[in-house]
């Protein structure tokens, strides 16, 4: 698991699009902290997710996983506890179903 920091913001993204950073500023509202579970995506991708919360100033987490059951249908599946999001991320699903 790596916890990341970084000073670089949206208007660096090159593999994100437009769908991506529209879903996320509104997903994020009110939430200081994200734990990313990182299935089928690239690193340059996942970079760029990492780099556009923070910039959202949301404290991230991140970690890969092998394996999921049943499969995502969609980018993006988030639980929420109180200032916290856990969202499972899977590069080549839509982002909205």
């Amino acid at each position: 698991m790596t916890e990341a920091t970084a000073d670089h913001g949206p208007d660096q993204l090159q593999y994100l699009q437009m769908d991506d950073i529209e879903f996320m500023t509104k997903a994020m509202r009110g939430i200081k902290s994200a734990h990313l579970r990182f299935f089928q995506s690239e690193k340059d991708f996942e970079d760029e997710l990492i780099a556009l919360l923070l910039a959202l100033e949301v404290s991230v987490q991140s970690e890969r996983v092998a394996r999921i059951a049943p499969a995502p249908l969609r980018r993006y599946s988030l639980q929420f506890t109180g200032g916290s999001a856990r969202i499972t991320v899977t590069q080549g699903r839509p982002v909205k179903s």
